[in-house]
């Protein structure tokens, strides 16, 4: 916030500064004026008329420390023109001095022409002494506008946007570890306001419970104006929101759900929300695209299942959360003794949003051709035990999380070979042909056969897929879970990465080498242990805690692992989009790490394993993207890459991660067919849709191999291992 000299040699400069309502941007600016010791004048607009505003403005001017202060006493002037002449009048002409306008927006939301005023007297008056104008907003997208072309301010100001506290700056005022502050900053989303409330010795839902359980806490407060402030009621874009949140996507649809609003208030309301980037409009596939066909989306995928499931707070009659089940779904991964009701709900909420993305947006439209593929490929998939490969570098969606229609698993399937010649026309866009070629070959062969999985040691009773569950869960629910496609079928992903045709790095009946790669700090009330104990007790296993031990084997040129499992934090970085992970030396590795380990071996060295990153986000489908670890893993000899697509609680991360090393060590069962299995299993033992969030990329056929090739008699693997008694209330990290 240093000033600059204007141009032509005016020292007047201007800036605009932005951020979200409750950042700390209007306490930035006082610090600094407080530091700074030079005079100064700071104003806060509010809601008020604009002769209010004036007068407000002129008594602030009168009782500041500017030179010429004495001028605003007893003046009455007529508008924004009179009142800025005085304010140049008074500012000193040898020294430098500041003033400060908080909430602009407000100001040119009741006076259209305020900013043009504004911008006139800065360039005839103001910029000639040394002053520093600073504007303050919380409207993002109108103060983006203000410093765009044909706006008054276009190339006078200087802008600034003020994020929010990242959890290292969290970490430093609450004084936490490192596990804690990322806690800590999803639950207060890095505000400072509400860290402030973070009591020490507090863990996360102590701090939850305590301020969900006071209406007047910050963190409710602040939640409430903050949305009231960005979604103005004439607009009734909050209500759009929860509309569109609740799995409607269409126009009309979204209108009935938000109280049957008129089309051109929707309208505003769609276009409000789009502008400020928290919904996305999407033209689905068809030959005949039109307006009417539009489909509305929450942007971010995991906000469907973050909130609704892994977030979900059961509140008492009076609305309130019980303190006897705080966050449930979070802290434990058999859910079987949870009310039926809550979690049908929500798996059923979660069906409906998986079959809108799949029908009102990709498959959506009503001209021939894709009527004729979208029930074509619908019968297809309503096969269930196929080998599915999605293949686009374009879209980048949550496969297993997309569903059919309880319509769609009646009636009869036709024969590939049938495929109409309008629906193989529109199969000529390579959008569409690379979405389904796999799913298409794969049921016109009418495909069935899964490899056979032996025993392998286990805490839970055997189990597949035509054993009923000790504990069946109910009928509704299970097939709730039957509608999705990552609970039928055998999903990878792929886009422009993939692994390399080679033979096995490893032959047949040799030692496997696995290796765990861990944060020794991370899920300590997790059977993260066990996880660990399975892998160390493999002949071969290598263990792996600091980033110079990973960067010496990854840049050897020949690295044998056939197994890498990762256990540790893993976010997603906002300045570059890239997806990090630290292990426990908390150094950062990305895909830049791993291209410049393997960078000298790229064609000649061997590097073959799957890998299991159970860290958060790490399965997110954007193998496109450069920045990608999974992208960066396959592209330089992985043969898969196993990750959540989300914010994975670390009682269900190390769950998952202990019943597919269990399974995976054994040789016998592939890569795709363990995670079908663990699917299914978490859905009907333990009724817990969380498995649905992991995604693989690539090496669907990859087994561990310690034995010869398995039969091809269909078998499921065995079943989960059981879980431990969770404490009363433990901690519910995330990795």
């Amino acid at each position: 916030m240093e000033r600059r000299a204007g141009p032509g040699g005016r020292p007047g400069t201007a800036l605009l500064m932005r951020g979200r309502r409750r950042v700390g941007k209007s306490r930035l600016v006082e610090e600094f004026v407080d530091r700074a010791g030079v005079p100064s004048v700071f104003f806060t607009a509010s809601t008020r008329t604009t002769r209010e505003e004036i007068d407000l403005f002129v008594a602030e001017a009168a009782a500041s420390d500017l030179p010429g202060a004495a001028l605003f006493a007893g003046a009455h002037p007529d508008g924004w023109d009179a009142a800025l002449r005085l304010l140049a009048a008074a500012l000193p002409a040898d020294g430098p001095s500041i003033v400060v306008f908080d909430e602009m927006p407000y100001l040119v939301e009741k006076d259209a022409a305020f900013e043009g005023t504004l911008q006139k007297l800065f360039d005839r008056e103001l910029s000639r002494k040394p002053v520093l104008l600073i504007g303050i907003g919380s409207d993002l997208a109108m103060m983006e506008e203000m410093g765009t072309y044909g706006r008054p301010f276009y190339q006078r100001a200087t802008e600034m946007v003020v994020p929010r506290l990242n959890p290292r700056e969290v970490a430093a005022m609450l004084d936490l570890s490192a596990a804690e502050a990322f806690d800590a900053y999803l639950a207060t989303g890095g505000l400072p306001l509400l860290c402030a409330e973070w009591e020490p010795g507090m863990d996360t839902d102590t701090y939850l419970a305590t301020c969900l359980a006071d209406p007047l806490s910050a963190l409710v407060v602040s939640g409430e104006r903050s949305l009231a402030t960005e979604f103005p009621t004439q607009a009734q874009a909050r209500r759009v929101l929860e509309a569109i949140g609740s799995g409607e996507r269409t126009f009309t649809n979204i209108a009935r759900a938000a109280g049957d609003i008129a089309g051109a208030s929707l309208t505003r309301a769609l276009t409000l929300l789009v502008h400020k980037r928290i919904v996305a409009a999407e033209t689905p596939l068809s030959t005949k695209p039109a307006n009417k066909d539009t489909r509305y989306r929450v942007t971010d995928p995991h906000l469907r299942l973050w909130p609704a499931f892994v977030d979900h707070q059961p509140t008492d009659a009076l609305h309130r959360p019980r303190r006897d089940r705080i966050r449930p779904f979070a802290t434990a991964a058999d859910l079987s003794n949870e009310p039926p009701d809550e979690i049908r709900a929500i798996v059923g909420e979660l069906a409906r949003s998986g079959a809108s993305v799949l029908f009102d947006t990709l498959l959506a439209g009503n001209d021939q051709p894709t009527r004729l593929f979208r029930s074509y490929l619908t019968q297809a998939l309503a096969c269930e035990g196929l080998r599915v490969r999605f293949d686009s570098p374009d879209l980048h969606l949550p496969w297993p999380m997309l569903c059919l229609r309880p319509q769609h698993l009646t009636g009869p399937l036709p024969l590939a070979g049938n495929l109409p010649d309008a629906a193989r026309q529109l199969l000529r866009t390579a959008a569409a042909a690379s979405i389904v070629t796999a799913v298409l070959a794969e049921y016109a062969t009418r495909t069935r056969e899964r490899p056979a999985a032996a025993p392998v040691p286990q805490t839970g009773p055997p189990h597949d897929a035509t054993t009923v569950p000790e504990s069946p869960p109910e009928p509704e629910l299970r097939d709730l879970f039957d509608l999705f496609l990552g609970h039928r079928h055998q999903i990878e992903h792929t886009g422009d990465a993939y692994p390399w045709i080679r033979p096995p790095a490893t032959n047949p009946g040799t030692r496997p080498t696995v290796s765990l790669n861990h944060d020794t700090t991370v899920g300590g009330k997790t059977r993260a242990h066990e996880v660990a104990k399975a892998l160390m007790d493999t002949p071969g296993c290598v263990e792996r805690t600091t980033y110079a031990e990973l960067d010496r084997d990854l840049s050897a040129r020949d690295m044998h692992d056939q197994f890498m499992y990762f256990w540790c934090h893993g976010h997603l970085e906002p300045d570059s989009a890239r997806i990090v992970i630290r292990l426990t030396d908390r150094r950062t590795i990305h895909a830049d790490t791993i291209r410049g380990a393997r960078a000298e071996h790229h064609n000649t060295g061997t590097f073959h394993p799957l890998v299991l990153l159970s860290a958060c986000r790490t399965g997110i489908p954007a193998a496109a993207d450069h920045g990608h670890l999974t992208r960066a893993l396959i592209g330089h000899g992985a043969r898969g890459v196993l990750g959540p697509q989300i914010r994975m609680p670390q009682a269900f991360a190390a769950e998952y991660a202990l019943a597919f090393v269990t399974r995976y060590l054994d040789g016998t069962a592939t890569a795709g067919a363990v995670t079908h299995a663990l699917t299914r299993d978490f859905a009907a033992r333990y009724r817990n849709p969380l498995a649905l969030a992991y995604a693989l990329h690539s090496g669907m056929d990859t087994r561990l191999h310690t034995a010869p090739p398995p039969p091809t008699t269909a078998t499921d693997p065995p079943a989960l291992p059981g879980p431990t008694d969770p404490e009363p209330h433990p901690e519910p990290e995330h990795p």
